[in-house]
């Protein structure tokens, strides 16, 4: 469980990071396009983090 909890953890780490490059490019867009995927990009990067911290609590949850 632990080692899950830890990858889970480490994605979520990766995934802020590749959040905040997508929001750069939200800041500086060269066309609007940029913008639209650097936003479509963020949503489904929070949606995946909101899972992995949804996925975390349910094993420390199974865990206790």
């Amino acid at each position: 469980m632990k080692k899950a909890i830890k990858t889970l953890e480490a994605k979520i780490e990766r995934l802020n990071s590749e959040l905040e490059k997508a929001q750069q490019r939200m800041d500086e867009p060269e066309m609007v396009s940029d913008y639209e995927f650097a936003l479509n990009d963020c949503a489904n990067i929070e949606l995946e983090i909101i899972e992995h911290q949804d996925a975390i609590k349910l094993l420390n949850d199974s865990v206790k």
